[in-house]
């Protein structure tokens, strides 16, 4: 069963809490759910940044959070799992970038401007490798 924590300003949903030894578990399935494949999901989709936030709601509503442990199951047959936890210099990365977005957040409420950066409207081009059916230089 999971957990569902919110208040004004945020809002968190984890695929389970074990309230009987303080741990969210994060259920995610995934291509390659080895130590090293899983490793690089958490880097590219920002697992340790989803950790630090839960972490934080959490803590806003007074619930101490000992462990934070993911459950990595793969989309295909034979379906291998993993289960893992961050290490401490990944935690702590997962903290300084929900500090630093935070921190962005503030200023743009501040400002009132909320950019993100890229500008105006754009037209781009998928990459050379997609194109399998056509010349995209004519």
């Amino acid at each position: 069963m999971g957990s569902r924590t919110s208040d004004a300003r945020s809002t968190t949903s984890s695929d389970g809490w074990r309230r009987d030894i303080d741990a969210i578990i994060d259920v995610k399935t995934t291509i390659d759910a080895s130590p090293e494949g899983f490793a690089k999901q958490c880097a590219n989709l920002g697992y340790h940044i989803q950790e630090a936030f839960y972490r934080r709601v959490m803590a806003l509503d007074g619930r101490d959070i000992d462990r934070f442990v993911f459950i990595a199951i793969e989309k295909e047959p034979p379906f291998a799992c993993g289960v893992y936890e961050l290490d401490w210099a990944s935690r702590d990365e997962g903290v300084a970038a929900v500090k630093a977005a935070l921190e962005m957040i503030q200023r743009a409420q501040t400002s009132g401007e909320f950019s993100t950066g890229y500008g105006a409207l754009q037209t781009l081009q998928i990459p050379r490798w997609a194109f399998r059916y056509s010349n995209p230089n004519g």
